[in-house]
């Protein structure tokens, strides 16, 4: 199938997907986590792990969503300024030339949206810190005011990027899904879109979905999605080609 004839969507997650996990960011986030729970809610810093087991049981991965749920009294943009605002996104994360130059070689005509759970301001604070804003269609991001914002693995979110994206108005669309969260990648498989899963891990690929290490192995499973590839005879998504669904 050409690719000018179909309407591709790429969706990059955006923390420990367009920068390595090995920063630590993660485990930051984390105890600033705990350190909100501890100081804001007084739990006891020695249950503090395990009363983040159990809102994630309850509500989901993304922990706000527990915190929030469990604590009406919590000002969604105080509990994001106080993790994601003190996160050090300066000292941890630079451009990265090689990120940039795969953007840059993705065709026009290939809608590009970063897709996360976080919030509005640390997306942007993100990309403008690796420098890379200005390669992106846009931003799907979570709301934390909204009552009950999607998010996430949960079929609403890749839903609300469909509608927010327009992919949802072009039939046969093809939607390709990047992220460092394996559930994630699963639920975006299960909503019929082509998902990668973003992995230091060295297994073979499932049926599931594709896995690699870096955002530069793109090229190598969707060579038509890249300029450089534009007259090569590439065969790859003919095997996987996920339609959008709505």
């Amino acid at each position: 199938m050409a690719l000018q004839s179909v309407n591709y969507y790429l969706f990059l997650d955006l923390d420990d997907t367009l920068y390595p996990a090995s920063l630590g960011i993660g485990h930051i986030s984390t105890h600033r986590i705990r350190l909100f729970l501890k100081e804001h809610l007084g739990i006891h810093e020695d249950n503090t792990i395990d009363y983040i087991k159990e809102l994630q049981r309850r509500h989901g991965p993304l922990i706000v969503r527990g915190v929030l749920a469990n604590h009406p009294e919590v000002d969604p943009d105080v509990y994001n300024e106080f993790v994601d605002g003190s996160l050090p996104l300066e000292e941890k994360l630079q451009p990265e030339p090689g990120l940039d130059r795969l953007l840059e070689n993705i065709r026009p005509d290939v809608q590009k949206w970063i897709f996360t759970n976080a919030g509005i301001k640390h997306a942007e604070r993100v990309l403008k810190i690796l420098n890379i804003s200005h390669h992106f269609h846009g931003i799907i991001y979570c709301n934390y005011s909204e009552q009950d914002f999607p998010s996430k693995p949960h079929a609403r979110a890749f839903a609300k990027a469909m509608a927010e994206s327009g992919a949802v108005d072009q039939p046969g669309a093809r939607c390709i899904f990047v992220d460092d969260n394996v559930l994630n990648c699963y639920a975006a498989r299960e909503f019929g879109w082509t998902a990668v899963h973003l992995t230091s891990e060295t297994q073979r690929p499932t049926a599931d979905h594709h896995r690699i290490q870096s955002l530069l192995e793109l090229p190598t499973l969707f060579p038509d999605l890249f300029l450089d590839s534009m007259n090569a005879h590439a065969h790859t998504l003919q095997h996987d080609e996920g339609t959008c669904t709505s």
